[in-house]
This record gives C-alpha cells, structure tokens and sequence, in this order.
C-alpha cells in the first residue's frame, strides 16, 4: 500500500475519507472564514470611506454670513446657509488677497421651490466655480468629469437622475454630466451643483413663462470656502478674518465633519469584535473538531508508523493537510462574503451613511491574504500538537484505536 500510495498520497486518502467527515470539517471552516473575511471587509471599507471623506473636505474654514442659524453637523461641505444670507460686499475678494490664503472658493446657495421654476422642487441650487473649486469635483468618481459647457451639471448621489438627463431650472434647460458619490451629507447629496457660466444662463432665462425671476448677487455670495497655507493655524485665521470683516462667522471646515469621523472609528474599532470572535470560535471548534477526528483516525497512524514513517514526518504532513484544507475552504468562504457584501452595498452604504465598498478589492487583498496563512497556520499548528500527543501510544495501540 505504501508503494502504491506513498506518505502523502496516504494521507490525501484518510483527509478525505469518509467523505462525511471531510464536508463537516470544511463547512465548519467555511462559515469561520466567511464571517472572518466579512469582517475584515468590513473594516477595511470603513477605514478607507474614511479617508477618502477626509481626503475630498479641500476646504480649511468656511466664511458664512453672521446670524446664519442654519450652521449644523451635516455643514462641512456646503455651510447650508439659507439662500436669502448673502455676505456682504467686498468680503470675498479681501479674503483672496489676504497672505496666508491659498484659494477662496464663494459660492451662491438658492432654493428651488416646486411648480414655480422647475421640473422638481425642494433641492439645493449651489453655484460654484469649477476653476476654484474645493469641495465639489472631488467627489466625482474615476473617469467622470464635469464638461465644459454652461448647460452641464453636477448632482448629489440622493438626486436620481442618470447622466444625460435634462433638468430645467428657471427656464433654462441643464444635462446632467455625472452623479457624485455619497458623502453622507444631506444637504450635500441632494443638492445641484451649477457652474457659474450656467448660473449666469439661469438667470437671464428666468422669469419667462411660469418661471420665477431669478438674481444672482454676484460678489456676494452665500458661502465661502477657504484653503490655508500649511503654516496658517486655521482657528487663529478664523479669528483675525471675524476682527477684519463684521458681518461674518468663520468655521473650521473640519470641525462639523469630526462628529462623522468619530462614528466612523467608532464603528471601525467595533467591527474588530467580529474577526476576533470568529477567530476563537475556530480555534475552540476547530480544536475539538481536530481532536475528534484525528482520534478516529489512530488505526491510520498506526498504520503510518508501521510503514516506518517517524513522527516528524507524520507530524508534518498532517500540519500540511490541515494548513491546505483550511487554505481551501478560506478561499470558498472569502468569494462567499465578498459576492454576500456587494449584495448587500447599498443597504450597507444607507446604514453608514459612506460608500463602503467603493475601494477595489485588490487594496484589502493583502491583509485577507495574510489572514488566511496566519488562520491556517493556526489550524495546522493545533492539528500537530494533537498528532504529536497521539504518537506517544505505541503503534500497536494506534492499530487497536486504544490511544484515548
């Protein structure tokens, strides 16, 4: 038998066999590792959508009109001034040539109201430049670009009108060039972003027909949107741009964004609970699993070290045998929860409030990959300390099944 089969083909033979055995082993693997690479999934996405939000906030202070009460944690990107606040005149071009200011980036803020204007109401109309933008185009996604034209749009993810369509607004027809990713921010992904030359084409269509007369107060806008020199400390800015000019209020753009971080490392920080359990429940299950199998499988030891195999060779190839079994049946239980968690996206993104798995796969691959080998190197160093234990009993015995 031995000439036949050899060590190795062996012990192929006894993992598989009966094949009962062998599925139970695999299933319980399987479902470890499902849940385990979910959760690394999972936090991955978290950890990244994270990032990204933080990477695409270019704005270091938000300069609004003093008074504004609309200013809460959902403001970062877009201030969600009302529409009647405008600053007051000269603000924004004192502001751009101040030292220490890199990009003043104003934009003009207004309601839409339904039957009055246009084909849909109750969105937030944002005219920007796109020269001097900060905060909108970077959430356009890869291979999507705003055209250059002043018909051309920009929607919230929450606006649900595919690329191509037309939207009117105070009589003046746009086509939607792209929809941006979700932010998590309301007034941000409902929202219209306008360029100025298609805001000037607004306004010179307006008032036609049913349509509501419609001014821009051009160097007054709602908002403005400010980066910093790198040595500028954003909160003493704050504080000289208030004494310089009355009539504002200046905001950190990142501190109404660091309630939405903190969710998110909290949430990150609690999705380690779930690899971790998934964990010890395979080792506690696989070690039993392990020991009740390998004892059932003491008259093919014994048959082993008849054949003249010694212990560390017997040890070995049965750490192998369960380092590749549990390599297959992760790599099964990781295409399961990859193919469950694009399934679920969408509810998962809602219930986040951030594109979790807008990253490529292959950016989590490499610590999957490396919790597969640590995973199944576990399961192979438990199944050669249960070997080993079970060669102390002479052959005979392991012939007998007596090594209990």
């Amino acid at each position: 038998m031995s000439g036949q089969f050899g060590p190795i083909g062996l012990v192929v033979r006894m993992a598989v066999r009966p094949p009962g055995r062998f599925c139970a082993r695999m299933l319980l693997l399987i479902v470890v590792s499902f849940f385990l690479t979910g959760a690394l999934l999972l936090r991955h996405g978290v950890d990244q959508a994270a990032a990204r939000g933080a990477a695409r906030l270019g704005a270091d202070l938000l300069v609004m009109p003093q008074g504004s009460d609309a200013v809460t944690p959902e403001t970062p990107l877009l201030g969600a001034v009302p529409a009647r606040s405008t600053l007051p005149e000269g603000v924004e071009a004192g502001i751009a040539a101040m030292p220490g200011i890199l990009e003043a980036a104003p934009q003009y803020l207004s309601e839409t109201i339904a039957y009055a204007c246009c084909e849909a109401g109750d969105l937030l109309l944002v005219g920007f430049d796109p020269s001097r933008d900060l905060t909108v185009l970077s959430w356009l996604r890869p291979g999507e670009r705003l055209a250059g034209d002043k018909d051309s749009i920009l929607v919230g993810w929450k606006v649900l009108k595919a690329p191509g369509a037309t939207m009117r607004f105070h009589n003046h027809p746009f086509r939607v060039a792209a929809r941006l990713d979700k932010s998590g921010i309301s007034s941000f992904d409902t929202a219209l972003f306008i360029p100025f030359d298609g805001l000037r084409a607004m306004a010179r269509s307006s008032g036609q027909g049913r349509s509501a007369p419609f001014a821009v107060p051009w160097g007054r806008p709602s908002l403005i949107l400010v980066r910093l020199a790198p040595s500028v400390d954003p909160l003493a800015m704050a504080h000289l741009l208030e004494n310089r000019y009355p009539g504002i209020r200046v905001v950190p753009a990142s501190e109404p964004l660091l309630g939405q971080r903190k969710r998110m490392e909290r949430i990150s920080l609690n999705l380690w609970a779930i690899p971790l359990a998934a964990w010890t429940v395979a080792l506690l299950a696989g070690g039993m699993l392990s020991v009740i199998l390998l004892r059932e499988r003491c008259p093919s030891l014994g048959l082993m070290r008849a054949f003249g195999c010694g212990r560390g060779m017997i040890t070995l190839l049965f750490g192998v045998e369960a380092f590749l079994v549990t390599l297959a049946a992760m790599a099964i239980g990781n295409v399961g929860a990859f193919a469950m968690l694009r399934l679920l996206t969408p509810l998962l993104t809602e219930a986040a409030g951030l594109p979790l798995l807008s990253v490529a796969l292959a950016t989590a691959f490499p610590g999957i990959l490396w919790s597969w080998l640590i995973f199944a190197g576990s399961q192979a160093a438990e199944a050669a300390v249960i070997v080993l234990r079970l060669l102390r009993h002479e052959p005979a015995d392991l012939l007998r099944s007596s090594c209990g």
